[in-house]
């Protein structure tokens, strides 16, 4: 009796167990070259880096996936809509490969890769990648309640409406800012670059941030800033600070 009682307490511990599982894997992320963009997938869809795709080695296309760094858990979710051969090796531990907006979003393209933990968000219904199958199911706690999905099932960029004119604005209000001094930490060719390079400050715990349009630049027209500042001397101290804390390298600039 007691031998039949332990098989049971295993058994309903297996199957609670079963209930909760959810797919992951650990390994090393990284992401596509530039010279990508435009180029067909394996699954038949063009190559865009502003989306947020990936390409994996076994799960099925159409598959969401979280991929989250390991060193500082920053996380993005992914749309499986490539195969990644030396992902289905294992080739040195690599497990995805990320579009380069994705590799924005968790501040990879400076590392070039990281370790990150992958979990399953939504089963896809397309192929799998590399002729592999994988025992996967979409987690029976997932709600899709906290992703926001696009048409291609990518998780949409919060956007801003970017003013009219020209000039110095508040990040998040887009209040106008018409004097003192800022520090600059990045120059753009588009908005939408300008708005990811403001989210990343802000997941870091940045405030101040502003956004500057100077159409007088044509290649950079957008450049963020942290501000402002009342005299030039508060901004150097800052600047040094930020250098020494963070190791982001800032311009002064009148505003």
């Amino acid at each position: 009796m007691l031998k039949k009682s332990i098989a049971l307490s295993v058994f309903f511990f297996a199957a609670a167990f079963s209930l909760h599982a959810q797919w992951e894997q650990v390994g090393l992320a990284a992401y596509y070259a530039d010279k990508l963009h435009g180029k067909a997938t394996s699954s038949g869809e063009i190559y865009d880096k502003n989306d947020l795709t990936c390409a994996h080695g076994s799960l099925p296309v159409g598959s969401i996936i979280r991929v989250t760094r390991v060193d500082n858990g920053d996380w993005v979710n992914v749309r499986v809509n490539d195969c990644c051969v030396s992902c289905a090796k294992g080739d040195k531990g690599h497990v995805v490969d990320l579009s380069r907006a994705a590799a924005e979003r968790i501040t990879l393209i400076k590392d070039g890769q990281t370790k990150v933990k992958v979990e399953l968000m939504v089963l896809g219904d397309g192929k799998p990648c590399c002729g592999k199958s994988v025992q996967a199911k979409t987690p029976a706690n997932y709600s899709g309640k906290t992703d926001n999905l696009t048409p291609k099932g990518v998780t949409a960029a919060p956007k801003q409406q970017a003013p009219v004119g020209q000039g110095t604005y508040n990040a998040n209000a887009l209040k106008p800012i018409e004097k003192g001094f800022g520090v600059q930490v990045g120059a753009y060719g588009d908005m939408a670059n300008a708005e990811r390079r403001i989210g990343e400050l802000e997941k870091k715990g940045f405030k101040n941030l502003l956004i500057n349009i100077d159409n007088s630049k044509p290649k950079a027209p957008y450049r963020v800033f942290i501000g402002p500042f009342d005299t030039r001397n508060s901004a150097q101290t800052y600047t040094n600070s930020l250098m020494k804390k963070y190791k982001i390298k800032g311009f002064i600039q009148e505003l």
